[in-house]
């Protein structure tokens, strides 16, 4: 594998001021950067690296001085903002982030570099009957519940971790939602006669007994409420990404005959079931091929 020195953003701004014709695509991690590389390579375009954000040192400070959270996201987002006041960078380079509370908040970013998911994450363009059916088919041979209806199984508590994410985000909490030691993760969805429920409350209490703030839990559920009403129809704009491959191998793995599937296995299927032209017909991948493709 081909190690990329870590470079200054003032040093990437000189590149592209000495190279012109020098096109690149910065992304969150890895996993979006193969994903993102295959899907040009689909189309064509195999000379444009597509590199995860740790290739650039972005000072922290610069990051929280955009009132960015100090992270992969906040960091692709600072180096697009600087980029776009560079004009040759500005029309050669893409930076591509996972919208996140975005459109559930109505931000918008406008910056020339920029480019948004079209739901939450990259891993909610495999929310959908086609790619989840193709996991279902290719990868869980003789799983017998249809795509659809395993999306319906999964939507509802999928939308309330959302929510609990959201009000942590918004009202800076801190809450710590990715610990999957994930004992009270596991513990608060059951699958039952009448479907696969998932128990907010409980997995709340959890979560600030951990973080020692039971004594905020009404707070919080007020908080809860007054979000819901922002809930848009289709749930793949309030969906976290990682939440959605956790609880998909969950639900797979609580049906007979699949318990020793390993969600690994599970999880690296979802983003491999997406198609190329499927893609194709979202805003972001239209945009990032018309960067791509543009003369240089």
């Amino acid at each position: 594998m081909t190690i990329i020195p870590r470079r200054e953003i003032d040093e990437l701004v000189a590149l592209h001021e000495r190279e012109p014709s020098l096109r690149e695509v910065f992304v969150e991690g890895l996993t979006d950067s193969r994903f993102i590389e295959w899907f040009l390579g689909e189309n064509g375009i195999k000379q444009i690296p597509v590199l995860d954000i740790a290739t650039v040192e972005v000072p922290t400070e610069l990051v929280l001085q955009g009132g960015l959270e100090d992270g992969n996201r906040g960091r692709v987002i600072t180096l697009a903002e600087v980029l776009a006041k560079h004009e040759t960078a500005r029309s050669k380079v893409t930076c591509i982030v996972d919208a996140d509370l975005d459109w559930f908040m109505g931000t918008n970013r406008d910056c020339a570099t920029l480019l948004e998911t079209d739901f939450t994450s990259i891993e909610l363009y495999a929310f959908n009957e086609q790619a989840i059916g193709k996991v279902l088919k290719l990868v869980l041979q003789g799983f017998e519940e249809s795509a659809g209806f395993v999306i319906r199984q999964m939507t509802e508590g999928l939308q309330e971790l959302f929510l609990l994410r959201a009000v942590s985000c918004i009202d800076k909490l801190g809450l710590d939602f990715d610990t999957p030691s994930k004992a009270g993760f596991y513990k608060s969805f059951r699958l039952t006669a009448s479907g696969f429920q998932f128990d907010s409350d409980k997995y709340l209490t959890a979560i600030l007994q951990t973080h020692r703030a039971t004594h905020k839990k009404a707070e919080f559920l007020a908080r809860v409420a007054e979000l819901r009403p922002r809930l848009k129809q289709d749930p793949r704009y309030q969906i976290n990404g990682h939440d959605f491959e956790q609880v998909f191998a969950l639900y797979v793995r609580k049906h007979k005959g699949f318990g020793g599937t390993h969600p690994d296995l599970i999880v690296r299927s979802i983003l491999a079931s997406v198609e190329n032209e499927i893609l194709r017909q979202q805003h972001l991948f239209q945009r990032l091929l018309e960067r791509c493709s543009a003369e240089r």
